[in-house]
């Protein structure tokens, strides 16, 4: 199988869905699913998401629906593959808008 994945570096989510970052997620090949959360810089949890596959991600809104700010978010991911290995991997994602 092949474990190369694809993490943006920034979002920029719209209400006009322009279709270019609206989303953060990870995407790859032979994924089973991918179970993402992302965190504000007070460590408050801006997106939790058990199965973020296939076409989910964070659209830059908070739990409580308003749109998260603009600025920069620690993201942890774990992956499975279809061939049962995991991954985990962090990061930072720039939320802009």
């Amino acid at each position: 199988t092949s474990q190369h994945l694809r993490i943006p570096l920034g979002a920029v989510p719209s209400q006009g869905n322009h279709g270019y970052n609206d989303l953060f997620n990870v995407k790859g090949a032979n994924l089973a699913k991918i179970d993402l959360l992302i965190y504000d810089r007070w460590g408050h949890v801006a997106f939790a998401n058990p199965n973020t596959l296939p076409n989910g991600g964070w659209d830059g809104l908070m739990p409580n629906g308003q749109p998260a700010g603009i600025g920069v978010y620690a993201f942890y991911a774990t992956v499975y593959y279809l061939d049962g290995k995991t991954a985990q991997m962090r990061g930072n994602i720039t939320l802009l808008r």
